[in-house]
């Protein structure tokens, strides 16, 4: 049996997870690109959780069946495999670095 600690406060973690990000400007293609791998390629654990949302997100099986040839439903599915393309892009994609300004 599992016992949960205390109330779930959604507030308040979604407080700790905005003061955790940097904000847009500062959090660049590239610190996106290295904290994805980090968190999910680097372990054990992360490659479990990234396999986990690959499955929720139909990554390896299409949608039309899954809906039953229901159109609402497939936009639905694709909605949630946008999500699992997002991430392996992310992922997968080492961004350009901006090359230096060269005024003379």
């Amino acid at each position: 049996m599992i016992f949960r600690r205390g109330t779930p406060d959604p507030e308040k973690f979604m407080r700790q997870l905005q003061a955790a990000h940097p904000g847009g400007r500062n959090y660049s293609r590239m610190d996106r690109y290295r904290d994805f791998r980090r968190v999910f390629l680097d372990t054990e654990q992360g490659r479990r959780v990234l396999y986990e949302i690959l499955l929720w997100s139909h990554m390896f099986q299409p949608s039309g069946p899954l809906a039953k040839f229901d159109p609402y439903e497939a936009m639905f599915l694709d909605g949630e495999r946008s999500l699992g393309q997002k991430i392996m892009r992310t992922m997968n994609a080492e961004p350009a670095e901006r090359p230096q300004s060269t005024k003379e």
